[in-house]
């Protein structure tokens, strides 16, 4: 995709040229000279960060305030990109080599940090939300376990027959797997969320066309039925059947799985192929990542809604149950 190598790399390397700019990195690289001078002991090898005050031979030399060099780097500091080239040159204007060559590097190591500080602000936000989730659960659980207990203690039915308890272990199961998915799905949107942002900062042409290339009918299609056969094939498992033989079954659906997931890489290769062609690396690197959450989260939202389905045909099943026996199946259903 030729028409990406200019605009994708040049729109790429003046976001970065941009962040580096910023006030926040400058104010980083302030603290982290302001540290450097202290840890070094030798004022002689400063000149922009020293107070303009202290350098008379009878005081002691002193650094400026953080704030005051954050303000001074703004003025001293060029930022740029090499002509022709996808890298950003850092110029400092200062007579000390040592000072230079500090700011330079620390300009380059801030820089890295705050991008390392991102991806763990990340991946905290999804540790939060499944630590959150289990909590929930696990108070749900407790409450069935209760109810469970307290109705056996008053006297109620006490035991269902096998016929039941197969449909509730069943029903259990899928509904089991429904709320993972759901679980998973709701982690999925977060960080493709937070990834198909970030595209769009550094590579607005490449976002827009990767949300058309997820929309494709046949990209979908495949999609839609690879989850449909592991549904079914987990449906084949759940209700094995002495007159259908469940080991060819499953084979069929094996190889299904298997021939469909084949298309769909190599779907996923051509477009890769076409786009990493003339990308900038970090660019390459975070679309991979959006596509490969694109197609997780495609797939969980289809397997979300067919599980959705099997666990409605159940529910009616065991809503045909005896009435004596419904409202213990549902205490043990709940805490299943």
């Amino acid at each position: 995709m030729p028409e990406f190598q200019d605009f994708g790399s040049d729109r790429f390397i003046a976001n970065e040229i941009e962040i580096l700019k910023s006030y926040s990195i400058r104010y980083r690289v302030a603290e982290s000279i302001i540290k450097n001078f202290k840890e070094v002991n030798s004022p002689d090898s400063f000149y922009l960060v020293i107070s303009q005050g202290s350098n008379f031979e009878e005081k002691p030399k002193e650094i400026l305030t953080q704030e005051s060099i954050a303000i001074l780097l703004e003025k001293k500091v060029l930022v740029e990109q090499k002509r022709g080239l996808d890298i950003v040159e850092i110029t400092v204007d200062s007579p000390s080599p040592y000072e230079v060559a500090l700011i330079a590097n620390t300009y380059a190591q801030e820089y890295k940090k705050l991008n390392l500080d991102v991806s763990r602000n990340q991946l905290t936000n999804v540790k939060e939300f499944l630590s959150t989730q289990r909590k929930e659960k696990l108070q749900q659980l407790n409450e069935a376990e209760d109810i469970l207990r307290n109705y056996q203690q008053k006297g109620g039915i006490i035991a269902l027959d096998a016929q039941a308890n197969n449909l509730i272990q069943q029903l259990s199961q899928f509904e089991a797997n429904k709320n993972a998915a759901d679980i998973d799905l709701a982690v999925s949107n977060k960080v493709l969320s937070e990834y198909k942002s970030e595209l769009a900062k550094q590579s607005p042409q490449m976002a827009e066309y990767l949300e058309s290339m997820s929309n494709e009918a046949y990209f979908t299609a495949l999609q839609e039925q690879l989850a449909k056969l592991k549904v079914n094939k987990d449906l084949a498992l759940a209700n094995k059947n002495s007159k259908v033989d469940t080991k060819l079954l499953i084979k069929d659906y094996d190889n299904q799985i298997t021939d469909l997931q084949q298309k769909l890489d190599e779907k996923i290769s051509v477009i890769k192929k076409g786009i990493f062609a003339s990308s900038p690396e970090v660019v390459k690197q975070l679309t991979q990542k959006v596509i490969e959450e694109e197609v997780k989260n495609q797939s969980l939202k289809i397997t979300s809604s067919e599980l959705a389905v099997v666990v409605q045909t159940y529910d009616s099943k065991f809503n045909r149950l005896p009435t004596t026996a419904i409202e213990l199946a549902r205490f043990q259903r709940e805490r299943e």
